[in-house]
């Protein structure tokens, strides 16, 4: 609060910081989007070119070879592949201060129509997955996305993840960008399984130009720098680009839809327990714990609590729903022309990102207490003593519930800071006859580091026990002594990546055939990958850092690979491409990546095609860093997931053998193993779509085009669902044993690979011996191979433009429609639809419908405005136990404004001028009543209206 308090602005403060910080130039840039299959890509930011349809890229710098996302071959676009490409105008006019919020207007990407944002996953997520067609992510530490600078790979970020961060690439260095929707694995290697995202950066600059916006909306505020100085001669150039961007916290409370209530009964109403004035609850062992009855903590003496009462509270409005952050990047390129056949490129990057996330009040708490602790019935050394309707020592079980606000405050700043930087010299060489042979070496690295205020639960249950704490008031003066050592905890991560890589090409024509010349590729690639970090280590922060307690984890690998491509027009009219690639891993072997692809057109005004394709996704380095076992006892942390391993059924599991389903009580401990399998194997996908493209004669300017697709994807990287208790049961009976004797929880750690010292230390943690092993459950929670999907559906729309005797008009639509959505848990179980009856289901975040639609208009050579509409699909959600009610949800839908204007006056340089609204009707995610927490609609879809104002001025 301290901190987010600092950073408001009102309107009128925020435009008087953006004319401050224009002083040479406005220097504010805010770009809305108008997406469209394959546009060209205009070499001039003022140019509005026409979004057309089609394959390939319409126009290029004419000082730049001609290179195609998808294929190995200059200047010619991979048959059969569809893709979208955003121009340099369409940057601008996206309104996006980082490549993030940029690819969120893309609807086959599953973060469309949200507003991305990072730091707030802890250790588990760091950086956003791009993630297009909504593949299922699981627990995997790579994305089957794969996300390129340049047309080559860069370093991953992220602690649990090595994910290329595309924020670290700052808009406006980016000249244009490209995304194919279909398998890349044929031409990249690993991670292209739904598509392959490109960002194509500046070839080179001549002059000085500098870019800004600042933006601001209801507590929120934005500001967005770009400075870019570069010179050319006639053999070569040289640039450096410089960015800066920031974005101000939103809290949780500053947003209706974000809000933790309950809808249960028909009314909203405040849900937390874990109040400032909390509550405690009379739990019955007989009835799986369940609340009996609720009591107010009124008072210093739990003998006047009144029962019925309850301290209600919505403790998660102190948080934030969108952390602050702060971007500084670098970039630089150098070209040199050697001799008339051979140039040396050089591009480097650096990038640092820190994310503040309020997290709020530092964790609630609810304690347990029953017969062993001094403050149970009959035992009263404090003054404190409840009474409850459940009576007798040996059957008492009793949940205080609070916070520590009231003596720390609601600040909770969780620390994530990411630097990434790369280098990569290029060499191109004209052989002759059209041959051409392209060779580049790019290194980079990355490290990531979180640190995460949490309490200590197991100190606070020892202090507990020894009287030393008492949870009744957090306040009392007898509890200061011992808060400090409870608060002084951190959940902390580290990752350290390093990418080595180095790929040749050769290219050119080889002969012709009746349709046209026949042009081949070939070439070999190395990839070599490191990572080390610490995947969580939860101490005090004087202990976390230390890496003689918490040692490093480390993995590297190596990939050969080689690779081939033959483009055949075999008719005037057909045209067909052909592309194999064989990939060498040290870990896990060989790999082969075919793809055949064809293209048709029956007239000159339609074009048919088609493409299949086998793509794969190797296991995450973070991954295999983690191989192997480790246990761990959770007598209170995993109360949450007990009542999900109840058996339904009556029936023991299956694991080790097992006992009766309800002979242990659900507070003892559960013992999770945990880690990854040391033998993980890639994830895989076949792959295949057919679509069209049609250029009407009838109607100029206008371009139609559509697509089917259809991805069957296996081996997901994952947990197992155990926050799933159907599934869980029965689709992963050798996962779990209830009940265990000392004896078979001995001997499922062994076969599992725990070590014997860790065995040692799980058993004397869960107070389990060969004589007394009360065990309510032991689970195998090892991320493996789990299952797959099956993902179909139609993208489709069109791009117009027309001019008329002021300017041009012009409007484009892009849709992509899910057909069908099958899931399976693992590799044995058959494929079921994700959610309910034959729907899709909102809660698996797959919405059916989603698109994006613009109309726009130019006058004269100077100015351009356009409205967005940003649709996100509504549908069935799956019914819950609540008795809410709530079998659909509403559809999202936002609409963006953006303008600019081009001064053109002899006496001054170039200087464009921009406004950009962003949700510009303030429209909130519709609500889902999922259940008691926080409801916050599509995941936080949108900061809300923002009123951008920008500038851009070139010497």
């Amino acid at each position: 609060m301290r901190e987010f308090n600092g950073l408001r602005m009102s309107a009128i403060a925020g435009l008087r910081t953006s004319v401050a910080l224009s002083g040479i130039a406005l220097a504010l840039i805010v770009p809305g989007i108008a997406l469209g299959q394959a546009a060209p890509v205009p070499t001039d930011q003022n140019t509005v070119a026409p979004l057309t349809g089609g394959g390939a890229v319409d126009s290029a710098p004419a000082s730049a070879e001609i290179v195609v996302t998808g294929t190995s071959l200059r200047g010619v676009a991979p048959a059969g592949a569809e893709s979208i490409q955003l121009s340099q105008a369409d940057v601008v006019a996206s309104g996006a201060t980082s490549t993030q919020a940029l690819l969120a207007d893309i609807p086959q990407l599953s973060g469309f129509g949200t507003a991305p944002y990072s730091g707030q996953g802890g250790t588990q997520l760091t950086v956003n997955r791009e993630n297009l067609r909504n593949l299922p992510l699981g627990t995997g530490g790579g994305s089957p996305t794969l996300v390129l600078m340049d047309g080559h790979r860069f370093a991953g970020d992220g602690i649990r993840q090595t994910v290329p961060d595309s924020g670290v690439i700052p808009p406006g260095m980016i000249d244009h960008v490209e995304v194919i929707l279909d398998g890349g694995s044929a031409v990249y290697g690993a991670d292209a399984i739904g598509g392959v995202i490109n960002f194509v950066t500046k070839h080179d600059f001549d002059g000085i130009q500098i870019n800004g916006s600042h933006g601001f909306g209801d507590d929120y505020n934005t500001t967005n720098i770009d400075f870019l100085v570069g010179k050319k001669w006639g053999s070569g150039s040289i640039y450096l680009g410089y960015s800066y961007a920031y974005n101000s916290a939103i809290q949780n409370a500053d947003r209706s839809y974000e809000r933790q209530v309950s809808y249960a009964g028909g009314t909203v109403a405040p849900a937390g327990l874990q109040c400032n004035a909390g509550n405690v609850q009379n739990l019955d062992p007989s009835a799986g714990l369940a609340p009996v009855s609720t009591y107010a903590i009124t008072g210093t003496n739990p003998l006047t609590f009144a029962a019925g009462n309850r301290n209600l509270c919505d403790a998660s409005k102190y948080g934030e729903l969108f952390p602050q952050e702060t971007r500084h990047s670098v970039m630089a390129g150098f070209r040199q022309d050697l001799t008339s056949s051979l140039d040396l490129e050089v591009k480097g990057f650096y990038s640092f990102r820190e994310d503040k996330f309020n997290s709020g009040t530092q964790d609630g708490y609810t304690a347990d207490i029953n017969a062993a602790s001094p403050l149970a019935p009959g035992y009263n050394p404090a003054g404190f003593q409840f009474t409850g309707p459940v009576t007798g020592a040996s059957s008492f079980f009793e949940a205080v519930s609070g916070n520590f606000s009231a003596v720390n405050g609601n600040y909770t700043p969780q620390i994530t800071k990411l630097s990434t930087w790369g280098i990569t010299p290029t060499l191109n060489w004209k052989i002759g006859k059209d041959w051409h042979m392209k060779a580049f070496y790019n290194y980079g690295e990355s490290r990531t580091v979180v640190h995460q205020p949490t309490l200590n639960t197991t100190q606070l249950a020892a202090d507990i026990l020894d009287n030393t704490f008492n949870p009744y008031n957090p306040a009392a003066a007898s509890n200061a002594a011992v808060i400090p050592a409870l608060l002084n905890y951190e959940n902390y991560g580290l990752g350290v990546s390093s990418m080595s890589n180095a790929k040749v090409v050769f290219d050119g024509p080889v002969f012709q055939l009746p349709g046209g010349e026949v042009k081949a590729a070939a070439g070999g690639e190395y990839l070599g990958e490191k990572y080390h970090g610490i995947f969580q280590a939860t101490d005090t922060p004087e202990n976390t850092v230390n890496t003689s307690l918490y040692p490093l984890a480390y993995y590297k690998r190596h990939e050969f690979s080689g690779f081939a491509e033959i483009n055949l027009p075999l008719i005037s009219s057909l045209v067909v491409n052909a592309q194999e690639r064989y990939d060498h891993y040290s870990d896990f072997g060989g790999n082969w990546a075919p793809s055949l692809g064809a293209q048709f057109k029956p007239v000159s005004w339609i074009t048919l095609r088609g493409k299949w394709n086998k793509a794969f996704q190797a296991p995450s380095p973070a991954n295999l860093a983690n191989g192997g076992a480790s246990s761990a006892p959770f007598p209170a942390a995993y109360q949450q997931y007990v009542p999900l391993l109840v058996n339904p059924t009556g029936n023991p599991g299956t694991l080790g053998g097992g006992g009766n389903a309800g002979a242990v009580p659900y507070t003892n401990p559960i013992i999770a193993i945990q880690g990854s399998d040391p033998h993980l194997q890639p994830q895989r996908a076949t792959t295949y779509d057919l679509g069209f493209d049609i250029k009407p004669p009838a109607v100029p300017g206008l371009a139609l085009h559509g697509t089917y697709y259809h991805i069957d994807y296996r081996g997901t990287i994952g947990m197992p669902p155990q926050g799933s208790s159907s599934s869980f049961w029965t689709q992963f009976q050798g996962n779990y044993a209830m009940n265990p004797t000392y004896a078979q929880v001995v001997a499922i750690q062994q076969a599992l690979g725990v070590s014997p010292s860790n065995i040692a230390l799980t058993l004397a943690g869960a107070n389990c011996t060969p004589t007394s092993c009360n065990i309510y459950a032991i689970s195998n929670a090892i991320t493996t191979n789990l299952g797959g999907a099956r993902v179909s559906g139609l993208d489709f729309g069109f791009d117009y433009q027309h001019p008329v005797s002021f300017g041009s008009i012009y409007g484009s639509f892009n849709g992509t429609y899910l057909l069908n959505y099958q899931t399976s848990p693992n590799a044995t179980a058959a494929f079921s639809p994700n959610g309910a009856g034959n729907s899709l289901s909102l809660t698996g975040l797959v919405p059916r419908f989603n698109f994006v639609g613009t109309v726009g208009t130019t006058i004269g050579e100077n100015f351009r405005a356009q409205v967005k509409w940003n649709h996100l699909d509504g549908g069935n959600v799956a019914p819950y136990s609540l008795g809410l009610g709530q079998v659909t949800q509403s559809a999202f839908n936002t609409f963006d404004f953006f303008a600019k204007y081009d001064l053109s006056r002899s006496s001054l340089p170039p200087i464009s001028l921009t406004l950009a609204i962003t949700n510009m009707f303030n429209t909130s995610p519709p609500i889902f009543n999922g259940g008691n927490g926080i409801t916050n609609g599509y995941n936080e879809s949108t900061v809300g209206r923002v009123i951008q104002l920008g500038a851009s001025v070139k010497f």
